[in-house]
């Protein structure tokens, strides 16, 4: 009765009936649900299909049951965890209303016909994905393990970096083994691959098919090697997003609209609330594509369907947008989307919001959580430095996961993507040459995390002397060599030539940059981190001087990179003895990282 097929999607569906085994002419057509649920489990043994919901306790079980089974095993499943929502299919539904009544789970959810079922089932699946990826981001915010860079980061740099022909072809490869038993999906594929554009993929994300489910559990589950199979969709999708944001900007300034107010309904578990009410002020991310309405009256409805559940509490998350800033791109979507109805904004991965009240309301019986929406670049001090924006910009896709996947501490995948590059590219006339050096380099910082550093160094070096073999002397990857090879000399406590490879850096980026350059703030941040840890504590407070200079003529005042550099001043000063002034420049780290970080 159940697939050993590795289910993609969110949700299982298990149906339980005693007749279905029986040939008999009725209104029951299991196969019809899998266009909502592709893992569908089907049992006709009451004991049987009990064991196998109880040792399931990871999954989102959606439960399909005859009126008659009913009455036995849903008293005895109902407050699992992992029953998600239970529908009743019965012909005699007059039969069972009474004991019905009793289990919110099921509350009105009884049906005689598969479509009517499977139409009840496609929005509350589409509803239950944005609520798990309001969980995780709450999660998140508890454990302190919010990521504030990499959704965002992998979206920016997909959507500049050039189109790949071959990945759209990779996806629906990809697509097509995963449901080659499910025709409803394979024809969706089909009519995808022939029709799908790059004007057309908010039209696709909105449509009823495959897509949105696995695009949304992967990004909300951090699944960088997967995300990489669907990077093509991705890419146009975030890129149409990003084109509507910039148009409709445009639009609220002309109609001198400041501020805008989008609304989201879901059902967050009581643990999950006090969270919320007890890091009130702090920062919440969402890695995925975040789904929210101006219409707050329909929010409310999402919200009041929660009502008498035992295990969530219902909630209206207000997030309010002010349009003077830059941030993650968001977009009103009904005229392009497959479901009008919803009036729906969507945002691109990535979006940061600050949580600005948690208030019970009265009026509508619930509580309401407003937040913020945050500049783009509020968090930029979590900055990725071994490698530069425009070395990612220009960078082979396989590469650009590899070290996404690294900086996620995924070590062990991002050698798989590093591979599959080497062996892509090792019998073409360009190895030697671009492409190849900065696998070196992204093979040299994987070497570094694992505390190889003279692998590190090797490849490091072998990346340098390429680059310098095919590239101007001063071109900027060569002086991204060299803080590589820096930083890996400083790890190993080799000082002299870790200040000798930081000051080539900053003697290149020196003649390519401006004076007040953000990156040669940090090429002198890097030289003055080696003289404090050689206890050179003179020039390490120059070097840090120098930087503190050129970040705040370049930084907003509360930016984190110069809350790091005052850090960086006291600390110096204290190792000198000189404690008046390291407590001055440490209390100013400290007010700027109470403002800005979680």
């Amino acid at each position: 009765p159940c697939s050993n097929k590795i289910n993609k999607e969110d949700f299982t569906l298990i149906w339980l009936d005693q007749t279905l085994d029986k040939d008999i002419n009725d209104s029951r057509d299991t196969s019809k649900l899998r266009q909502a649920v592709d893992d569908l489990n089907t049992y006709v043994d009451l004991n049987e299909c009990e064991n196998y919901i109880r040792s399931h306790q990871n999954e989102n079980i959606i439960f399909v049951v005859s009126g008659t089974y009913g009455q036995h095993i849903v008293p005895n499943i109902h407050d699992l965890i992992q029953i998600k929502r239970i529908y009743v299919f019965c012909l005699n539904e007059a039969n069972h209303i009474e004991w019905i009544k009793k289990y919110y789970k099921v509350n009105n959810n009884t049906f005689t016909q598969t479509e009517k079922l499977l139409e009840a089932l496609k929005p509350y699946i589409r509803q239950y994905q944005q609520t798990l990826l309001i969980q995780k981001s709450i999660v998140d915010v508890e454990n302190k393990t919010t990521d504030f860079k990499w959704a965002r980061f992998l979206t920016d740099t997909l959507i500049q970096s050039p189109p790949e022909s071959k990945a759209k072809v990779e996806m629906i490869e990809t697509l097509r083994k995963q449901y080659h038993d499910n025709s409803f999906q394979l024809n969706f594929i089909d009519e995808f691959d022939k029709n799908e554009n790059d004007e057309s993929a908010v039209t696709w994300y909105t449509k009823e098919g495959c897509i949105y489910k696995i695009v949304n559990r992967i990004f909300r589950e951090e699944q960088i090697d997967e995300i990489f199979n669907y990077r093509a969709f991705i890419k146009e999708l975030a890129e149409q997003l990003n084109q509507l944001y910039i148009d409709q900007i445009e639009e609220y300034r002309e109609w001198g609209i400041s501020k805008i107010t989008v609304y989201r309904g879901a059902g967050v578990p009581h643990h999950d609330m006090k969270v919320l009410k007890s890091n009130t002020g702090q920062l919440i991310s969402f890695n995925g594509f975040l789904s929210t309405s101006p219409a707050e009256q329909l929010a409310l409805s999402f919200a009041h369907a929660q009502f008498g559940s035992s295990d969530l509490t219902p909630v209206l998350f207000a997030y309010e947008i002010d349009i003077n800033l830059d941030t993650t791109a968001f977009a009103e979507i009904t005229q392009i989307s497959a479901m009008k109805r919803e009036r729906e904004v969507l945002f691109n991965p990535g979006a940061i919001f600050k949580i600005e009240q948690v208030q019970y309301t009265d009026g509508d019986i619930m509580w309401r959580v407003d937040l913020s929406l945050c500049e783009r670049d509020f968090m930029v001090g979590q900055h990725y430095i071994e490698i530069s924006m425009l070395e990612r910009t220009s960078m082979n896709n396989l590469l650009l996961f590899a070290l996404l996947l690294i900086e996620a501490g995924y070590n062990n995948k991002a050698e798989i993507f590093i591979e599959k590059h080497f062996n892509e590219y090792k019998d073409r006339a360009e190895e030697a040459t671009e492409s190849s050096s900065t696998r070196l380099s992204i093979l040299g910082i994987l070497l570094l995390k694992k505390g190889d550093y003279m692998g590190a160094l090797e490849n490091s070096k072998k990346a340098l002397e390429i680059n310098k073999q095919t590239l101007p002397e001063n071109h900027p990857f060569i002086a991204t060599n060299y803080n590589n090879i820096g930083g890996i000399y400083k790890d190993k406590g080799d000082y002299n030539n870790a200040l000798d490879y930081y000051k080539k850096a900053l003697d290149i980026e020196k003649q390519i940059l401006p004076e007040k350059h953000l990156h040669i703030g940090i090429s002198y941040n890097n030289i003055g981190s080696v003289y404090q840890d050689k206890g050179d504590y003179d020039n390490a407070l120059d070097c840090y001087k120098k930087t503190l200079d050129i970040w705040k003529q370049t930084l907003p005042e509360k930016h984190p990179y110069i809350a790091t550099s005052y850090n960086n001043i006291g600390s110096v000063y204290q190792n000198k003895g000189d404690y008046d002034s390291a407590l001055d420049y440490l209390q100013k780290a400290l007010n700027i990282w109470k403002q800005t970080l979680p």
